[in-house]
């Protein structure tokens, strides 16, 4: 898919209902109403986690990087919560989306989402 400048962009905030807002989303970037009719039941970090990669695609995010996004304190959270977050993720649009996978990792870089 190619992105142009009219992709849209997801504020996030304390949105009472964030997998709607998420699945609106994913839909308005390329992914398959179909695909998401089940719904995507995702956290508030992993949210943001979601917006942060989708706001880019193909773009390569550091797991300080994406910390620095999902975090104001680093104080309780190392950069393999992240990974930890990424995992979750990944189960999610799996299950969602079956083989779609668009989460990839970059051995010792980061994290990029392909749609």
């Amino acid at each position: 898919m190619t992105m142009t400048t009219e992709t849209p962009i997801l504020i996030v905030e304390d949105d009472p209902k964030p997998a709607t807002l998420m699945r609106d989303y994913l839909i308005a970037v390329g992914y398959s109403t179909h695909c998401l009719a089940n719904g995507l039941d995702v956290t508030p970090v992993e949210l943001r986690l979601l917006a942060t990669l989708a706001r880019s695609p193909g773009r390569v995010f550091s797991r300080v990087h994406l910390l620095d996004r999902l975090y104001s304190d680093h104080g309780v959270v190392t950069d393999r919560t992240v990974d930890s977050h990424i995992r979750n993720l990944r189960r999610k649009l799996e299950q969602a989306c079956p083989g779609q996978g668009p989460i990839q990792s970059l051995y010792g870089v980061g994290y990029k989402l392909e749609l």
